[in-house]
Parts: C-alpha cells; structure tokens; sequence
C-alpha cells in the first residue's frame, strides 16, 4: 500500500497520467519493473546506487521523440510519456564501482557514450526513479527511502559521497547538491544513522549568482 497526496502524478498502464484524486476503480497503475532481470543482487547495491544517482544520474523521458522538461512535467504539458531511460555521469565509467554496480541491477542492456556516460534506454526504469525529479535543482531523495535497513541506508550515503562528496585531511565530509531540498534531505538522513554535527548550508559561487547547497559532517 502506497498513500500519496491528491495532486500527486500517477501513471497509469497505458502511459497516461492523472493525478491521485481522479483515480478510479479499475484503473490499471503502471509498476516499476523488476530491479533486476537476474535478481543478482542485494540491498547494499540498491542503496549504493540509489544515492549516486541522486547525485550523477539522470532521469529522461520523451512524448513522441520530444524530451519533456522539469517544467513540462510538472505541468503536464505532454501527452503521454512514450520511452525513456536512465544516465549515469562517471568519468571512466567502465572502471567505476557505479558501472559494475548497474549491471548487477539493470543487466548489460546498457551503451556508454564517450566513456563518460552509462545509458539504459529502458521507460520503466525512467518510471522507476522519476520521483528522483528531472533537473538537478529539484532532486529529492526516493520517497521510499526508509523503508531499507540501516546497512542500505549507508550505502546510500556511500553512493552520494562517491558522486559528490569530497573528505578532507580534517575528515570532514562535505556533499555539494545545487537542491536545497536534497541537501536538507541528506542532514537529515544523516541525522537518523546517528551521525552528528551535520550542517546544510548555502554557496554562492557562480556568475550567475545561482545557489549551491552544502551538507558538511565530520567522520
């Protein structure tokens, strides 16, 4: 049993999308395909992969061929969502943890673009993490992050270290995220594994003058 709120998006099997309250009796909810085609692989994966995606991956889905924008998508400008799929940004990709970490979950169904860029053009795992957000200023956590264990809930944070923290010689970690919501997830997270001294802050370090986010605790 899921409960969401009543202007939450819902895609139905034939890729339409309505929101909770219209739903009916006998309405047909797309599911999420299986994380894995072989099952090879555990819940340290799942959680190692969901927090570098949050950090370096990348949800895409099209209407007829045309990408549809953060914008597009939450105002329902589209009319149906017709494929799809998921990016993971890595340099080196193939020598990366990430990288044998997503065949274990997704298969070897997957084309890497310029060494840098693991691609599985597959809709229903774009369904799968769409409650991730399309553009990094609005990423958010799953929203079904708690209910994993503890171990998985470290691989989490494991996974978002990897894509972007960084650990000083002090031992300090710091995880830079341009979401203000993600970062105050993130502390918070943090905060629930017992970790201490967690502070969220703001950077301002572009020409533009847009906003960075900071999570900083110390190991």
């Amino acid at each position: 049993v899921t409960i969401v709120t009543d202007d939450h998006p819902i895609i139905l099997e034939d890729s339409t999308e309505i929101l909770a309250r219209d739903l009916n009796i006998g309405d047909r909810i797309k599911l999420g395909c299986p994380l894995s085609p072989t099952g090879n692989y555990s819940d340290i994966d799942l959680g190692y992969f969901l927090g570098f995606f949050v950090g370096d991956g990348q949800v895409f889905i099209k209407d007829r061929g045309r990408y549809i924008t953060t914008s597009d998508y939450e105002k329902g400008n589209f009319e149906s969502i017709t494929s799809g799929g998921i990016i993971i940004h890595q340099k080196d990709i193939k020598n990366s943890k990430i990288f044998n970490v997503c065949k274990k979950l997704f298969g070897d169904k997957y084309t890497i673009k310029e060494d840098r860029q693991l691609i599985y053009n597959d809709v229903n795992l774009a369904l799968r993490f769409l409650d991730t957000k399309l553009g990094s200023r609005n990423r958010i956590l799953p929203s079904d992050i708690l209910k994993y264990d503890r171990d998985t809930l470290l691989n989490i944070v494991a996974g978002i270290i990897d894509s972007e923290g960084t650990v000083g010689e002090n031992g300090m970690v710091t995880i830079r995220v341009t979401s203000y919501s993600l970062a105050q997830q993130i502390g918070e997270l943090l905060r629930i594994l017992g970790i201490g001294k967690v502070r969220v802050s703001i950077v301002n370090n572009t020409p533009q003058s847009k906003h960075s986010y900071k999570s900083n605790y110390d190991l």
